[in-house]
C-alpha cells in the first residue's frame, strides 16, 4: 500500500498517485516513480525519509497561495457557465474589500468588488499554527462560453491571478465508430513498389468506408530529410507546411512513365531503405518535371509564383543540399 503522506504530497503537486491500466484496473504508481516526478517539480525528496518534511512545506505553500494557477469550469447541458467561482485562500481573520477582474475577449474586462466577510466560507484549516479559510469568490462577467479567460484578484495590497478554462464535458455531435490505423510507409502494395503512397492511403480509406468504418489514421506525413542529413522520423519534420515527397504516387503523375524509373523494388526484409527509395523517386520526379509543358507547366509556374512560402522552402532545401547557409528571408 502506498504511503498516505506520499499520496498527499503527490496530490498537492498535481500528480496522480494511481492510474487505470489497459484492463481498466486501478494500479498505484510505484513510489520510486512518484518521488522522481516530485523531484522534477521542485519537491526536495531525495528518498522516502524526506516526504514528511516536504509535505509540511507543501501544505504551508498551498495555503499561502491565494489562488490556484488554473481553474476548470465544466459546461453543463447549456452552452455556457452561468455561475463560476474560484477558491480563495486567506488567513481566517482576513477582513477588508476585494477587487476581481475577468478578461473576456468578447466583452473586454469585467470587474466586481465586495467585502471578504460576505464571501461563502467553504472550510477552515489549521496549518502549522496558522488558521486559514477557503472562500468561494464569484467571478464577474458570467455567463461564460467555452474558452480561456484570465482573472485577477486584489485584497489588502496582495494580488494574484489565474487562468480560467471553460470546457465541455464531452465532444458534441460525435458518434461512436471504428476505424483503422496504419503507418503509410508500411502500406505498400504491388502498385507502389517499396513504400506506401498517398494513392495507397486513398485506396485503404475507400476500402474501410465500404466496410462501414468511420476513419483511417496514420503517422505524420510531413517533409523529412531523407538523404544528408538523414532524419526519417515522422515526428521531426523539416517543415510542417509541406508533405513528404517520398509518398508521391508516381503513376498518378501525368508526365511520369515507367522509363522514368522510381518505382523501387519490393522491400527486402522488415525495413524501408529510405535513402535508396528517395534517390530513385527524386530522379523519377525530376525526369517527369523535365516533360512538363503546355497548360500544366503554365499552371505550375503560376502556382509557384503565388506561394512565397513554397519558394522559401525550395531555397532552403537547395541550400542544405549545396551545404550553404540558410538563404536570406527563409523563415520556416
Amino acid at each position: 500500500m502506498l504511503d498516505p503522506a506520499l499520496q498527499r504530497l503527490a496530490r498537492l503537486h498535481g500528480v496522480q498517485a494511481a492510474f487505470r491500466d489497459g484492463f481498466r484496473q486501478m494500479r498505484p504508481s510505484p513510489p520510486e516513480a512518484l518521488l522522481a516526478v516530485l523531484r522534477s517539480l521542485g519537491a526536495e525528496v531525495a528518498g522516502p525519509g524526506d516526504v514528511p518534511r516536504a509535505l509540511r512545506r507543501a501544505e504551508i505553500e498551498r495555503w499561502q497561495c491565494m489562488l490556484d494557477p488554473v481553474r476548470v469550469a465544466w459546461l453543463g447541458r447549456e452552452p455556457s457557465c452561468r455561475h463560476v467561482s474560484v477558491n480563495l485562500r486567506l488567513p481566517a481573520a482576513q477582513a477588508g474589500r476585494y477587487d476581481a477582474c475577468l478578461d473576456s475577449q468578447a466583452r473586454g474586462p469585467c470587474r466586481s468588488s465586495g467585502d471578504v466577510r460576505d464571501l461563502r466560507r467553504l472550510r477552515e484549516a489549521n496549518v502549522r499554527g496558522q488558521r486559514y479559510a477557503l472562500l468561494a469568490l464569484p467571478l464577474p462577467g458570467t455567463p461564460l462560453s467555452a474558452g480561456y479567460y484570465r482573472y485577477r484578484v486584489s485584497i489588502a495590497g496582495r494580488q494574484a491571478d489565474g487562468l480560467l478554462v471553460c470546457a465541455p464535458r464531452s465532444c458534441v455531435g460525435l458518434e461512436r465508430g471504428w476505424g483503422v490505423f496504419a503507418p503509410l510507409y508500411a502500406l505498400h502494395s504491388r502498385h507502389s513498389g517499396g513504400i506506401g503512397t498517398f494513392a495507397d492511403l486513398s485506396r485503404l480509406t475507400a476500402w474501410v468506408g465500404q466496410l462501414g468504418g468511420s476513419f483511417v489514421s496514420t503517422l505524420p506525413l510531413l517533409a523529412s530529410f531523407l538523404s544528408e542529413p538523414f532524419a526519417p522520423s515522422p515526428y521531426t519534420p523539416v517543415s510542417r507546411c509541406f508533405w513528404n515527397e517520398i509518398y508521391v504516387d508516381l503513376p498518378s503523375v501525368p508526365e511520369w512513365s515507367p522509363e522514368c524509373g522510381g518505382m523501387g523494388a519490393e522491400i527486402a526484409g522488415r525495413h524501408v531503405d529510405y535513402r535508396a527509395l528517395m534517390r530513385s523517386k527524386r530522379a523519377a520526379l525530376e525526369a517527369a518535371l523535365s516533360r512538363l509543358a503546355g497548360p500544366r507547366r503554365e499552371s505550375f509556374v503560376r502556382f509557384v509564383g503565388q506561394h512565397a512560402d513554397l519558394r522559401s522552402y525550395a531555397a532552403f532545401r537547395s541550400g542544405v543540399e549545396r551545404r550553404l547557409p540558410d538563404p536570406p528571408g527563409c523563415d520556416l
